[in-house]
């Protein structure tokens, strides 16, 4: 099984060991939800979540700034 400190949810981020995201995407789908995986990580060293980017588990996000150009905050 899966320790529940190991499980988290952030609104629509949902963080999960890697063993489990299998069963979770085929639970999911069963429900009707539809995984985007453009914005899920779950091969390689690189992770994101509630806007901070992660490589090996370091916040490597330097900054963020309005972009009116693009409408949103833009990250570098």
């Amino acid at each position: 099984g899966i320790d529940p400190g190991d499980v988290s949810v952030y609104g629509d981020d949902v963080i999960i060991p890697v063993n489990a995201v299998t069963l979770f995407s085929e639970v999911l789908s069963v429900c009707g939800f539809i995984i985007n995986s453009d914005k899920s990580f779950q091969v390689g060293p690189f992770r994101e979540s509630c806007g901070a980017d992660y490589l090996d588990g370091i916040d490597i996000r330097l900054f963020n700034f309005p972009s009116k150009k693009y409408g949103y905050p833009f990250a570098l």
